[in-house]
């Protein structure tokens, strides 16, 4: 039975160590891509290469609580209005300026057309970003390497209780921490180079991979009492 368990903990480890070397040979390839991404942006001029992002949006307004046609009733004509609501109405959205370029008037509606320049980046704004991308995958690609060293523990193990086994694992869940911690940062630099102006943009903390990392090391300090009482047993015997 034991050595029956044994042998299934070792299988999982041989297969999550070939698993680990497939994902870092596509993130050494993701790398180099990023890498040569970046020689190329960084080289050329910024102005070569230039991008505006512009937006439209609809908005109507239902004013029939008022009136069956408030606009026929008012005092002021429906050009006066739309030249007033076109002339003076600007909206602000996630902290760009967006024009009224149009008003329609139906019965107690109005409808506005609203356009205007969400962002704009160019080659040099790809470079920061994929500054990034590559500290995401280095970062990436140290996890994954500590993920094979934990594997080949496991495949190799006599004993899911051994020291090897519980360093490792302890090891895994640290290298997870700056990844965690950079990619967050790197996400937030990311979205104001591509939302340039933007208000709406925070900084945000992966909560999901702190509760990996916990997860992680509880299971460490689990399987270090496990060898404690192993150990206990095994001297008592």
């Amino acid at each position: 039975m034991k050595e029956n368990a044994i042998q299934k903990i070792n299988k999982m480890g041989k297969a999550g160590a070939i698993l680990a070397l497939i994902t870092k040979i596509f993130l050494g390839i993701g790398l180099g891509g990023c890498l040569i991404g970046l020689i190329v942006t960084a080289v050329l001029p910024a102005e070569m290469v230039q991008v505006k992002m512009a937006g439209t949006a609809d908005i109507i307004v239902d004013l029939s609580n008022f009136g069956e046609d408030i606009f026929e009733n008012s005092e002021v004509t429906k050009e006066e209005i739309v030249d007033n609501v076109k002339s003076s109405s600007n909206i602000n959205y996630a902290g760009n300026e967006m024009y009224v370029s149009d008003v329609q008037t139906e019965g107690s509606k109005m409808q506005l057309q609203a356009g205007g320049e969400l962002t704009t980046f160019n080659l040099r704004s790809c470079t920061w970003a994929l500054v990034g991308a590559i500290l995401n995958l280095v970062l990436l690609f140290v996890s994954t390497v500590f993920v094979s060293r934990l594997a080949k523990a496991f495949r190799d193990c006599d004993s899911p209780f051994e020291d090897i086994v519980i360093r490792r694992m302890k090891q895994f869940a640290y290298s997870l921490i700056p990844w965690a911690v950079v990619s967050s940062v790197v996400g937030y630099f990311e979205s104001k180079i591509w939302m340039s102006g933007s208000s709406s943009v925070n900084f945000s903390v992966d909560i999901t991979m702190v509760i990996i990392v916990l997860v992680i090391l509880a299971l460490a300090y689990i399987f270090q009492y496990g060898a404690v009482l192993q150990q206990e047993s095994d001297e008592t015997l």
